[in-house]
């Protein structure tokens, strides 16, 4: 046999074998393909209500009609961009301070000692004001009024501070703002001074809700200007008259160049003692600095003339005689001095910070702290055991207000005016439900677009009354969060309108669908029983050619 037949010989036994071998390496060669289906996340979250105006290059709003919504920039997101749509809707009918949840206190030094600052936070300033409003409500009487007509204009006045209506305070069914426009000043509803009696009764009147043009304010304007001027006089000695005709007239459009507003003003400033104070005919008192420092702070407002001297001075006198507990008082801090004190100071926009006595404490402090769970301040002085002057002033003075407290005009037959007045801060009687669209991107040189759209107005002037605090009628929250591939917002791809927003909004969720990947089928078992046989089958076959052919080589 020659080495050439020996060699082919040797290949197809090889060959043969490798052959057969398949099969059992079929199972092995035979891999599964996993296949991995998944759905883009969804990133949940919570974004806080907006409750501040937008700046106007990025904030669009409309009302109960249609109205084009063109933004006035252009945001380009990146390919790894959350598109938030948060829509809510809203109704407030009444607005509280925001709570915080724990007492802040600061560690100062000075002269090598450490000081502890407490701040009293806003939760603790919203309980102390719902109990005093509680407290007050609770001695309603069913004519409507708070105690007597005195009482009832500052309670007024304390209800309206937390934009609350006089209207709504009912028992049980005559309200405050009933009692107040009702009744007239004379000699039965306890008048020591009409001077007195008639800018308290406007200031009652504003806080409530009744328009400036009214009637009733009207008519107690001219008793003021026909009564209370004489002799280059306003009412009687002393600037507590003065303080009070000159804040009611101000608030009710009263040209200030008039004489009764010069004169009142003038007395004011010319009152003010060599060490800052401000005197009740002639006694200083913290108290009359602080009424004394809020008129003028907003007769300025008005164009007077009043030069910031006289503040600073004011100022000086309160820090000085400020007691360690932080409030004001003959001895001891007493809750009315303080309040009033802090109505000046509110007035001229300083608060808790600049106000901390050496013991870390403040105004704010003695508020607070001397209040009762009941929602009041005591007195030893009183048949009753309750300071009744001093809880019907303080709710304005710990919520950061000042005089005049001036609510928007209630819709009545009485008004002849819906608008906002300038002298005030007030919530209006209506409230409004907003949808408030946030797009949100990860680029971080460019602005959120926020688009608000005022959507209706409801009318809340026949709510139940009910005390107190933060009023959410209606609240829902309907939150989309939405991963999407890179999009261009801009004029042209924005809505013109709400009808063709809520279109696009559901066209854009229908269209966002899940990736799906065709489906690969995997190998059953049957299927590779079939390919082992069939591989089994070749290779015997083959095997068998070689065999064959390796004998009849050998017998040439």
């Amino acid at each position: 046999m020659s080495a050439n037949k020996q060699a082919i010989i040797k290949t197809l036994i090889i060959l043969s074998c490798f052959v057969w071998l398949l099969p059992a390496k079929a199972d092995e060669t035979t891999s599964t393909i996993d296949v991995v289906s998944s759905t883009p996340e969804i990133t949940t979250s919570t974004t806080d209500t907006v409750t501040t105006t937008p700046p106007t290059d990025t904030n669009l709003t409309t009302s109960t009609s249609d109205t084009d919504l063109t933004p006035t920039s252009t945001v380009e997101t990146s390919t790894t961009t959350t598109s938030i749509i948060d829509i809510v809707t809203t109704t407030i009918f009444n607005t509280s301070t925001e709570a915080n949840t724990t007492t802040e206190q600061v560690q100062t030094s000075g002269g090598g000692n450490a000081q502890t600052q407490i701040f009293i936070n806003n939760s603790e300033i919203n309980n102390a004001v719902q109990k005093i409003l509680n407290f007050l409500k609770s001695n309603q009487l069913e004519n409507g009024s708070i105690i007597d007509l005195q009482t009832s204009d500052w309670s007024a006045m304390s209800f309206g501070a937390n934009n609350t209506y006089a209207n709504e305070i009912k028992n049980p069914t005559l309200s405050l703002y009933d009692y107040l426009t009702n009744t007239s000043i004379t000699a039965d509803t306890g008048t020591l001074n009409n001077c007195t009696e008639y800018p308290r009764h406007i200031l009652g009147l504003l806080a409530s809700g009744t328009a400036k043009t009214n009637a009733q304010i009207i008519d107690l304007k001219n008793k003021i200007k026909t009564e209370c001027l004489t002799n280059n006089q306003v009412g009687q000695a002393g600037i507590n008259d003065d303080i009070f005709i000159s804040l009611a007239l101000l608030a009710t459009d009263e040209n200030p160049n008039s004489e009764i507003i010069q004169t009142a003003i003038s007395t004011i400033k010319a009152d003010q003692q060599t060490d800052g104070s401000f005197t009740w005919n002639g006694w200083s008192g913290q108290d009359v600095t602080g009424a004394a420092i809020n008129a003028l702070k907003y007769a300025s407002g008005f164009g007077i003339t009043i030069d910031n001297s006289i503040f600073d001075k004011a100022k000086n006198y309160l820090h000085t005689t400020q007691l360690s507990d932080g409030g004001w008082g003959f001895g001891a801090s007493d809750p009315l001095t303080t309040a009033w004190a802090m109505y000046g100071l509110n007035s001229i926009g300083e608060g808790q910070a600049q106000w901390m006595s050496a013991q870390g404490k403040n105004p704010w402090t003695v508020l607070t702290s001397q209040l009762t769970n009941n929602g009041y301040y005591p007195s030893p002085w009183s048949a009753d055991g309750i300071d009744w002057f001093a809880t019907k002033h303080a709710v304005p003075a710990i919520l950061g207000r000042s005089w005049p407290i001036i609510l928007a005009p209630l819709a009545s037959a009485q008004n002849t005016a819906n608008s906002v007045s300038s002298g005030g801060s007030g919530t209006p009687s209506t409230s409004t439900q907003t949808t408030s669209i946030i797009i949100t991107t990860s680029t971080p040189t460019t602005t959120p677009i926020i688009i608000t759209l005022e959507t209706s107005t409801l009318d809340q002037t026949t709510t139940t009354g009910e005390v107190l605090g933060e009023k959410i009628i209606r609240e829902e929250i309907i939150q989309t969060i939405i991963s999407k591939p890179k999009k261009l917002i801009s004029r042209n791809t924005l809505p013109t309108n709400k009808t063709e927003l809520a279109q696009t909004t559901q066209t854009e969720l229908e269209t966002i669908k899940p990736t799906v990947l065709p489906e690969i089928k995997q190998p059953t078992d049957s299927s590779r029983n079939t390919i082992k046989i069939i591989l089994a089958v070749s290779g015997g076959g083959a095997l068998l050619i070689g065999i064959y052919l390796g004998l009849k080589s050998l017998k040439k």
